[in-house]
């Protein structure tokens, strides 16, 4: 009988009460819901102390009520639910933070290790031909064009001698491998622009060229439609080193971005490609001021790249964004080394997520295969990049491009700031993911964000536009041809000048 009382003292020593074990559950997962917290980059030391502090007081609370003697079975049952409850929301919330930074973090694209430049072999197509047989048959060329580069081994390849000859060089040699042979019959002409001449005039059959000569061919109107006219025959990519190096931002310190804009119809940023938009971002994080300078496409200014001749603002990005920069450091004389590319392609597939962006357009227009009239009016992801992209129709050319830029990522930014946002954030993060490639450190953003929240307020946004005069001048990347380009107003720029030099404050 004794035996028998002992065994159910002990058995009730032993038994967990529902409440007491839900509460323990409950601190295991607090602890790692706490650590979790403590890591998430955009939160701001002392946020996450007073998250955590709550945390702390929460667990205590309901570990007073769970380990409280009650005789009410209903008390027992309803804070085991609290704890369960509570344990559940913790857990979710702890697989969730990290799930978030790795989404943010996918938003900026590290740039590449390596760098790919392709070099086209182009042939005109046989319905040009065709269109133009006069000329053909009068030299000689066959009406109809072959498609296999294989059977070119006894045709004339058309070549250049100014610009971009190592990877034209190595291309040729990439040829002559595939035909067993040391020489080409070439036609080496002393221009892109007379080797694309020699082509269209039938002196050579295959034109072998860099294929972001053939986007800076197709921006003048005289050749817009290098596309159609002609086919490719064959393409090599060369691969070269990329430099991966990362720039650190300091929540301390001034410093200035290139926001660099890339008008190439490939899905993939890469660091070498033309910009279409070309805008400066100078930031003071302790002042709280932003100056933006937006640059006209066409600015004239030295290149690097090419001995520092003279060139369009947009041709410096065919020999690296890191070149941009280079070009606008000794424009400005400020350093600028530090930027980030975007798409425009990744236009449409944010503001559809968005299910389109509201803007007042100031006056009507055409552009593409889109009427905007002047007003209010809705666009589509297609419809805005119609709109950022053309400039053509436009009373001010690039000026007025330059505008709608600005006003479709206005609305762009409203858009992603409304509760809209939240309610399809899986969506507008998937659209996101990619669209930046920079040499920013991500760590150091997250920092200087986290900064930004943990201080008090408002920030001063200054917008600034190089403007100046258009006119024609021959480009050291495009010789032999008169282009289209902006002379910089030297009165605006020595302005803006100033004002950089001020936000930096940086002497001459």
């Amino acid at each position: 009988m004794e035996n028998t009382e002992v065994k159910k003292i002990k058995r009730k020593r032993l038994r967990i009460k529902p409440g007491a074990l839900t509460w323990f559950v409950l601190v295991l997962i607090s602890v790692v819901f706490s650590v979790f917290v403590f890591r998430f980059p955009l939160l701001p030391r002392k946020w996450k102390l007073v998250v955590i502090g709550i945390i702390a007081l929460l667990d205590l609370l309901l570990g007073f009520f769970s380990f409280k003697k009650t005789k009410r079975k209903t008390n027992k049952t309803g804070i085991s639910v609290v704890n369960t409850i509570s344990a559940i929301l913790m857990l979710f919330a702890s697989l969730f933070l990290p799930q978030l930074t790795g989404r943010i973090e996918n938003v900026f694209a590290d740039m590449p290790e390596t760098n790919e430049v392709v070099i086209n072999v182009y042939a005109l197509k046989t319905e040009y031909k065709s269109a133009h047989s006069e000329l053909f048959r009068e030299k000689g060329v066959s009406m109809i064009t072959d498609t296999d580069l294989m059977n070119y081994k006894n045709k004339q390849f058309i070549t250049q001698s100014t610009v971009d000859q190592d990877n034209q060089n190595w291309a040729l040699g990439e040829i002559k491998a595939l035909f067993g042979t040391d020489s080409l019959w070439e036609n080496n002409t002393a221009s892109v622009w007379d080797a694309v001449n020699a082509l269209y005039n039938a002196d050579g059959d295959a034109l072998v060229m860099n294929a972001a000569y053939a986007e800076l061919l197709m921006d003048e109107p005289s050749y817009a439609t290098f596309a159609e006219d002609t086919i490719i025959l064959k393409t090599f990519t060369r691969t070269t080193d990329g430099n991966t190096s990362k720039k650190r931002l300091e929540s301390d310190m001034p410093f200035a971005v290139l926001i660099a804009g890339s008008d190439s119809r490939e899905a993939a940023l890469s660091p070498v490609t033309r910009t279409d938009v070309d805008i400066l971002a100078l930031v003071d994080p302790v002042e709280k001021r932003i100056l933006l300078v937006s640059l006209p496409r066409d600015t004239y200014m030295e290149n690097p790249a090419m001995g520092n001749g003279l060139d369009k603002l947009t041709h410096m990005g065919v020999y690296g964004v890191d070149n941009t920069a280079a070009a606008l450091t000794q424009y400005f004389g400020i350093e600028i080394d530090k930027y980030v590319l975007v798409n425009f392609n990744t236009y449409s597939s944010i503001v559809n997520t968005l299910n389109g962006v509201d803007i007042v357009n100031p006056y009507e227009f055409s552009g593409g295969d889109y009427y905007f009239p002047a007003g209010n009016i809705h666009l589509s992801g297609e419809e805005a990049l119609a709109y950022v992209r053309e400039r053509y129709s436009l009373p001010n050319g690039d000026f007025d491009r330059n505008e709608h830029q600005i006003i479709v990522l206005r609305a762009l930014i409203n858009k992603m700031l409304s509760v809209e946002v939240l309610s399809n954030f899986n969506g507008v993060m998937d659209a996101l993911s990619g669209t930046f490639l920079t040499n920013l450190s991500t760590d150091s953003i997250f920092e200087l964000v986290s900064d930004q929240l943990d201080g008090v307020g408002s920030w001063s946004i200054i917008s600034r536009h190089l403007d100046g005069s258009t006119g024609s001048a021959e480009c050291v990347s495009m010789p032999g041809q008169l282009l289209s380009v902006v002379y910089a107003d030297e009165q605006i720029k020595e302005s803006i000048r100033n004002e950089m030099f001020e936000i930096m404050e940086t002497e001459e």
